[in-house]
């Protein structure tokens, strides 16, 4: 009897240590279970406050190849109210309007579309505005046209849009058609909250396009661009990109009026630049922050800078690098991935993390910097495999000091499946960082598993496990791990962080879905408030 009695107290505490912690920090309201014809999917959320969320998706049009675009909107009971074509007043003699964009802009929902006139060889870029209530876009507004003329209309890249953190400002980027082996050309229009055009240009780079490339563009508050850029001594072949010496990062910046392009020299002492991020500090000058890596195009990254440009004269003001700790380098790891990572850094030898990308950067009003990266195996063609694993958030103080550096352990396999499974979506709240993202519901226990166990798809029955983690971080970058709510508790409905929504009040809405054993997808929407 004393030995039963001991193995059930040893049974109650191991479940008591097993048990998923569950949060207090935030509360979930689920609406009702939203169905939809076969032919419609719904792909993500536009745009979302109290009273009023817009999804944005479509229909399979029957025995063709052709899709309409489906606007839908939801009230504030989280049920849906329409789910309609997306139609166009006014539209006149344009035969072909081709659905580009749609964006949330301060309460502002604009469309983007193109139209290709093969017989004049332009591409033309037009912008709506969409009615939320009425489900219906404005008389189409044409913002600008790309003339081929020499090429063919394959070789016109479709137009790229992205905001400025604000949002104040839109910035339409398109590479502009040049011919092979003459200096590469971009063009670039710059628009205000209310589409009104502050700025349009064409530029043409000193550099061939065979020896140049634009890996990512940025828009400041002020208006201005800069982007991200690889110069190559030598042409783009295999044995360039695996020569250090025969390429460099460079950092291109337009003045505030898009009148000049300038190339920033950032001095990143023995290293190179693998990834980074812009964005305007309230003053307007352009804030960096990037990965430094030991070797040129390397995935390996050995440390990080912080640097400021001035945005009048375009001349580094300020920078600082340093390389992780070994203790940073480690955490998450194995015992014995520890120690090998121990055993290098007491032997002087190069400590490196792979695979970390840049997602996202974010300038507070008193100046202080936040960069978002994830890491991400892009080699799937290898395995099949879908991994997106940690996320590391660096935090500098308004002055340019470091603040914290903090990595979130996760380990996110898919086999195929549903991509929008995979990543995290983030809201910041006065001081504190809540990151979401679906998790093995055994890494949400006190203490959390070190490293953390897989969430993943494969064998399908692993789908029990699933949950939705919520990781908090304080302003000395403390961080906590804890269970927002299960896979089981919500009818097995599963989370979509890339196709949510961040809120205006901070709080977050979630697109969730379902592929039931009999008929077709379903979706719920979710609204997390944050305490």
């Amino acid at each position: 009897m004393k030995k039963l009695f001991v193995l059930l107290l040893g049974f109650i505490c191991i479940s008591n240590i097993q048990a998923q912690t569950k949060t207090d920090k935030a509360s979930v309201t689920f609406g009702p279970e939203i169905k939809t014809e076969a032919n419609i999917i719904l792909d993500r959320i536009v745009s979302a406050n109290p009273e009023q969320y817009l999804y944005i998706g479509n229909q399979l049009v029957n025995f063709s190849y052709k899709t309409n675009v489906m606007i839908a909107n939801a009230g504030k009971d989280l049920r849906i109210r329409n789910i309609l074509p997306l139609t166009f007043q006014g539209v006149g003699d344009i035969e072909e309007l081709n659905f580009l964009d749609i964006c949330d802009v301060k309460g502002n929902i604009y469309v983007f579309a193109i139209i290709n006139d093969k017989k004049d060889k332009t591409m033309s870029l037009y912008k709506l505005t969409l009615d939320p209530e009425e489900l219906v876009a404005s008389t189409p507004q044409k913002l600008g046209v790309v003339n081929y003329d020499f090429t063919r209309a394959t070789n016109v890249k479709k137009f790229e849009l992205t905001l400025s953190p604000d949002s104040s400002k839109i910035l339409i980027f398109y590479p502009a058609p040049y011919k092979k082996g003459m200096p590469e050309r971009f063009g670039a229009m710059v628009f205000d909250e209310n589409m009104n055009r502050i700025w349009a240009n064409e530029f043409q780079l000193p550099y061939p396009d065979d020896y140049f490339k634009v890996n990512k563009f940025f828009v400041g508050n002020n208006g201005q661009i800069f982007m991200n850029c690889t110069k190559y001594k030598g042409n783009q072949n295999a044995f360039a990109t695996q020569n250090p010496n025969n390429y460099q990062f460079i950092l291109l910046a337009t003045d505030p009026n898009g009148q000049e392009i300038k190339e920033i020299d950032i001095d990143i002492k023995d290293k190179y630049v693998s990834d980074m991020v812009a964005a305007s500090l309230p003053n307007n000058d352009i804030v960096c922050i990037g990965y430094t890596s030991p070797k040129s195009l390397s995935n390996k990254i050995d440390g990080f800078f912080y640097a400021v440009i001035d945005y009048n004269t375009l001349e580094l003001k300020k920078i600082s690098q340093q390389l992780f700790e070994p203790r940073f380098i480690a955490e998450g790891f194995s015992d014995s991935k520890t120690k090998t990572v121990e055993t290098q850094a007491a032997k002087g030898q190069e400590l490196t993390l792979e695979n970390f990308y840049f997602k996202d950067i974010v300038v507070k009003n008193d100046g202080s910097v936040i960069a978002f990266s994830e890491q991400i195996n892009k080699n799937n063609d290898v395995d099949y495999i879908y991994h997106f694993d940690d996320i590391i958030i660096i935090n500098y103080q308004p002055s340019g000091e470091l603040n914290y550096i903090v990595k979130i352990p996760k380990r996110q396999h898919l086999n195929s499946g549903d991509k929008s499974l995979l990543s995290y979506i983030y809201s910041i709240v006065d001081n504190k960082i809540y990151v979401l993202f679906n998790d093995n519901i055994n890494n949400l226990v006190t203490p959390n598993p070190i490293p953390p166990k897989v969430f993943t798809n494969m064998p399908q029955l692993a789908t029990g496990n699933w949950g939705v983690a919520l990781c908090t971080i304080d302003d000395n970058g403390h961080l906590s791990k804890e269970l927002l709510f299960s896979y089981n508790e919500i009818d097995k409905f599963y989370f979509l962080p890339t196709k949510s929504k961040v809120m205006p009040d901070k709080n977050i809405a979630l697109l969730l879905t379902k592929t039931p054993s009999v008929g077709y997808l379903r979706y719920k929407l979710g609204i997390v408030k944050f305490k």
